[in-house]
């Protein structure tokens, strides 16, 4: 999957191997939707056991204040996703 479109862009990880480092999924969350709020696109990344994290993170719809939310977790390498 390629990004295509305007930005600006946001890429967000919210997957961390040390407990200590985890920020709750809720206040993902919230961030999502307050910069998509902005008008931001919003990546989420995360690897394919961060896919409920990067889902809940996102949260539903998609597309929030006109801004698309797009959730990589559980994808491939983030780099070659955003290959043209």
């Amino acid at each position: 999957m390629g990004l295509t479109g305007p930005g600006p862009y946001v890429v967000l990880h919210p997957g961390a191997s040390a407990p200590a480092r985890r920020w709750p999924v809720h206040r993902w969350a919230e961030a999502v939707a307050e910069l998509a709020g902005r008008g931001r696109r919003v990546v989420l990344t995360g690897s394919a056991g961060e896919r409920e994290l990067t889902a809940a993170a996102a949260g539903k719809p998609r597309y929030r204040g006109g801004a698309q939310v797009i959730d990589l977790g559980g994808g491939p390498a983030w780099p070659n996703s955003l290959r043209s």
